[in-house]
């Protein structure tokens, strides 16, 4: 057990970078598509915080239209887009303010560094590479087509530090993001909750769901430190 040190698990849009923009535009053609109907805006905001597959399922459910099979079509299509897309030069400017400074402050702290997201592994693994973000993280705690639940993804990326032979305290171990479903998946974990307003969510909606911690940016992340 590491009895002094922390783990912090950091979603990644939304947090780490802003690919609201991207995320929306293929969506918003991907449903077109494939689905054969434009999104509602609400439907649209539904995607962003539940893992990939549970989100399609919400919104093909809600249309009286879901199948597994159109599901899955959906979740293989996305990924195929979005990594032709977060292949291009400009990602690094999808990167938010102080983000970089936050990670290599974390670095010279020697705390342990993970990340937690609703994207399936391909997509989590484009975006941190076209960022330039990949080399802060050891492990990836990402979602699968099994995934019910946030805080699954989170238990997983805390399992890949166990299999390193590195144990955290539950009081030690902090899980960053930018929506309720992080708030919530940190505190049915027993860890820490951050909540940082830089994505979909206000501050104020993020109040809502009493994070441990509540950061405007990454600029007020040593907060946490004391």
């Amino acid at each position: 057990m590491e009895q002094n040190n922390k783990l912090f698990l950091f979603d990644i849009d939304g947090t780490l970078v802003n690919l609201r923009s991207i995320w929306e535009e293929m969506y918003m053609r991907l449903y077109t598509d494939v689905a054969g109907f434009e999104l509602m805006p609400t439907e649209l905001h539904s995607k962003f915080g539940p893992p990939e597959y549970d989100g399609h399922k919400a919104i093909l459910e809600g249309r009286g239209v879901y199948t597994s099979h159109k599901v899955d079509e959906l979740v293989q299509e996305s990924e195929r887009r979005m990594v032709v897309r977060l292949g291009q030069p400009d990602i690094p400017t999808y990167v938010l303010h102080s983000v970089v400074d936050c990670l290599d402050f974390i670095c010279q702290k020697g705390y342990a560094r993970g990340i937690v997201t609703g994207n399936m592994e391909p997509i989590a693994e484009a975006i941190l590479q076209g960022a330039g973000l990949r080399d802060y993280f050891s492990v990836m705690g990402c979602s699968i087509v099994q995934t019910k639940r946030r805080a699954e993804i989170v238990l997983r990326a805390v399992q890949g530090f166990e299999q390193q032979n590195r144990l955290f305290l539950p009081q030690h171990i902090y899980v960053i993001g930018d929506t309720p479903l992080d708030v919530q998946s940190a505190k049915e974990c027993g860890y820490v909750s951050v909540g940082v307003a830089t994505g979909h969510y206000t501050r104020a909606e993020l109040a809502c769901h009493n994070p441990d911690y509540l950061l405007s940016d990454m600029r007020e992340f040593r907060i946490i430190l004391g």
